[in-house]
């Protein structure tokens, strides 16, 4: 896999966060991810504040935010019998301009051998 990644922009994380499930949104605003925590039970209790304190529109929190990530190539294979594996490698190409500006071209594919 060969490709690009950019930080989302704000309004296009904006867009997404809104999309998302209210109990997502307040897990978002909850959780502290990858860093310890006592017990289920706290992080239970942080989430059941963060509802209290946004009983309507859940806001996107600050460090929360998204990636567009452009691929410029992927290639899979599927097992076949005495190594004849169905093998294929997708490319396109795919703007400089970076983030959500770049634009990304028709896919070309090749059949490739074992």
């Amino acid at each position: 896999l060969e490709g690009s990644v950019d930080k989302a922009s704000a309004a296009d994380s904006d867009s997404y966060f809104a999309s998302r499930p209210r109990d997502s949104q307040i897990g978002a605003h909850a959780s502290r991810q990858s860093e310890p925590i006592a017990s289920l039970d706290a992080l239970r209790a942080q989430t059941d504040a963060v509802a209290r304190r946004h009983a309507g529109v859940v806001p996107r929190p600050p460090h929360w935010g998204g990636y567009v990530f452009l691929a410029r190539a992927v290639e899979l294979w599927v097992a076949g019998a005495a190594r004849l594996h169905e093998r294929a490698r997708w490319t396109r190409e795919v703007s400089a301009a970076g983030g959500t500006q770049a634009a990304a071209g028709p896919w070309n594919v090749t059949r490739l051998q074992p």
